[in-house]
């Protein structure tokens, strides 16, 4: 019985002398970051170009505004040179991100065109809607790459179409390079 008595009063005693538990800290704590990917704080803004689109007789240069933490609008001003077909287009996009932030990881980019094309003297107004999926990295440093497939549908909803290049379905290749801010 005395042994059992001490061991009582001898845990009694460990028990009143312990304290709260705590967790080591230190003074770089980053509450501002959505995750390792985002080591400088939230990118707002994104200017790329894709090279690749050169193979389809397209050349532009894209702008992207971060909408929020996984959204983002595109603003893309290209130049078409199709065959005989050349035409100046402006591109409304949403690149949407939902498994990471913007501007990192897989994404959809729903697009929406509207350009005025001239063949063999003709113009013509032309729509267009269409999107990629793929997956974007972007690096500490800003450097961003994105990678990903889909296509569109062109159509002419105003002017003469005869000749007209730019129109049904194309391809969409999205091998974006460029910076991240």
């Amino acid at each position: 019985m005395k042994t059992v008595n001490a061991a009582v009063f001898a845990s009694a005693l460990l028990l009143a002398g312990a304290s709260t538990a705590r967790a080591a800290a230190t003074r770089d704590v980053e509450t501002d970051h959505i995750d390792a990917t985002d080591d400088r704080g939230p990118r707002t803004f994104a200017l790329l170009v894709n090279p690749l689109e050169l193979a389809f007789g397209e050349m532009g240069v894209e702008a992207d505004l971060a909408l929020g933490e996984d959204a983002a609008a595109s603003l893309q001003g290209s130049v078409y040179s199709v065959g005989p077909t050349s035409a100046w287009a402006a591109t409304l996009g949403l690149p949407f991100f939902p498994q990471r932030l913007a501007f990192h990881g897989f994404y959809l980019h729903p697009r929406f065109s509207i350009a005025t094309a001239t063949t063999l003297g003709s113009s013509a107004q032309v729509l267009g809607a269409g999107g990629t999926a793929g997956y974007e990295w972007t690096w500490t440093w800003g450097g961003t790459l994105r990678l990903g497939g889909g296509a569109s549908w062109w159509t002419t909803f105003a002017g003469d179409a005869t000749g007209l290049t730019l129109s049904g379905v194309r391809p969409e290749l999205d091998a974006s390079i460029g910076w991240v801010f």
